[in-house]
């Protein structure tokens, strides 16, 4: 079951890295009218992926007959993964924020920047995608 969680999610994340490159390279839609939506695909996508330590932990939980313990763990797991998602959130937050004011919008060094790290982003998140179908097909 866990597995074919994991490659369903692989595969969304792949199509939704795809997407966003097809988007991001052929653009019609000024950079900012964008900017607003469009991202809980891939939240979805993240989401449905179990967490293979998470996995561990309350296999060996179950096997141990300590329920109670695993899931104080897992708890206090999706508490640092929760604080370290929403950080980096946050610096992605305000880099765009410093970027947008250093370089004045509405001149073409902005938008060229702003399309760059958007043509980049995708390209991780294709990458991780396909990086999660090749780890998940060689189980």
């Amino acid at each position: 079951m866990a597995l074919a969680l994991q490659l369903c999610s692989a595969i969304a994340v792949t199509i939704v890295g795809t997407w966003y490159l097809w988007r991001s390279v052929a653009r019609r839609v000024p950079l900012e009218q964008s900017q607003a939506h469009g991202h809980s695909k891939l939240a979805l996508g993240v989401g449905v992926l179990p967490c293979p330590l998470t996995m561990l932990v309350l296999s060996a939980t179950f096997s141990y007959s300590s329920l109670g313990i695993g899931l104080v763990l897992v708890a206090v797991m999706g508490f640092g993964i929760l604080t370290t998602i929403a950080a980096i959130g946050s610096i992605g937050i305000a880099l765009k924020r410093v970027i947008a004011i250093s370089l004045a919008p509405g001149r073409s060094r902005y938008v060229w920047t702003l399309q760059v790290l958007e043509v980049a982003s995708a390209i991780i998140i294709l990458a991780l995608g396909i990086s999660a179908l090749t780890a998940v097909s060689l189980n």
